[in-house]
């Protein structure tokens, strides 16, 4: 029940990130698991939360590649001499040369 209704805000927060595909895999997987809840069928039920589980992870990688093309812009790097500005905390420096 948990993991439905993960999924269900999951849809719910990626909006129109989520392709319409994978919107209806995740639920239909939903409505299997929802079916399943009240079962005895412990290895079903296994079988439907792994489904559901695996077509979450393609929600959040159209949420990240929906990301990753909102950035394709021209990216920050550190300037030129940006690390000649001695050690960077949590550098191990050895001054016994």
């Amino acid at each position: 029940e948990q993991l439905s209704y993960a999924a269900e805000k999951a849809l719910k927060d990626g909006g129109e990130k989520v392709p319409a595909e994978v919107r209806t895999d995740v639920e239909a997987k939903i409505n299997d698991v929802k079916k399943l809840k009240d079962s005895d069928n412990k290895q079903a039920i296994e079988n439907a939360s792994k489904a559901l589980s695996d077509a979450m992870q393609k929600i959040g990688q159209a949420a990240y590649q929906g990301a990753a093309g909102a950035q394709n812009g021209p990216q920050a790097g550190p300037a030129a001499g940006a690390n000649d500005k001695g050690p960077v905390e949590g550098e191990v420096v050895d001054d016994k040369k």
